[in-house]
């Protein structure tokens, strides 16, 4: 339940504490960039911004009656979304700290396990237990735009690249597949875990995915 951040300085560490930061454990931390909310989400159901410098709570959100599974933000830091164990998507506006939108309310249990939003912010793609990454469009919500087959078990974490060009995905049984986002075609498939793959990431290029 404890929140900690600590920034290197040069030769020395300064971190920072916030004991009892959520009622129950902290699944989730997303920091899009500096001078921009922490954003953090919990078992206990609850979204909270924080102030980076302090570690003061700036808003909280008790949306969620399940658990708080994964979070993440656009490049600019402007909007959030956040996945749950009752499979929906809620998207914030952290600049007005407001909840906007939500996505995946038809959904069955576990069909949202993870999501990962566009760097432009227009789209967030969810994976879960069918294998299959869906593309839903931030403002409207609704249906699927796009889908994008891995013909594998439970996706467990999905990313996009910086550049905004490529979808990888994380699969239950090590499997990690590459997608071209716009064709939706299968670029690579890669077969390096043996367990499942829980996080993924881009190196800022683009260039190098990090599994």
């Amino acid at each position: 339940h404890t929140l900690a951040l600590a920034a290197v300085r040069m030769s020395y560490a300064q971190s920072l504490r916030r004991e009892e930061a959520h009622v129950d454990g902290i699944w989730c931390v997303c920091w899009p960039r500096s001078g921009a909310p922490l954003v953090t989400g919990s078992v206990d159901g609850a979204v909270k911004l924080w102030a980076p410098e302090t570690l003061e709570s700036r808003v909280q959100f008790d949306a969620h009656p399940l658990g708080v599974l994964s979070l993440t933000c656009d490049q600019g830091g402007r909007v959030c979304a956040a996945s749950s164990m009752d499979s929906l998507i809620a998207i914030y506006d952290l600049e007005r700290g407001q909840r906007v939108n939500e996505i995946g309310k038809k959904s069955a249990p576990m069909d949202i396990w993870t999501s990962c939003i566009t760097p432009d912010a227009k789209y967030v793609v969810a994976g879960g237990q069918s294998g299959k990454a869906q593309l839903y469009d931030v403002e409207k919500g609704g249906n699927p735009t796009a889908s994008y087959e891995t013909r594998g078990p439970f996706i467990m974490s999905v990313k996009f690249s910086p550049d905004g060009r490529m979808l990888a995905c994380g699969s239950k049984d090590g499997l990690v597949t590459v997608f071209d986002v716009e064709s939706r075609a299968l670029l690579y498939r890669l077969e390096g875990h043996s367990v499942c793959v829980r996080a993924l990431s881009f190196t800022p290029d683009s260039a190098h995915l990090i599994t």
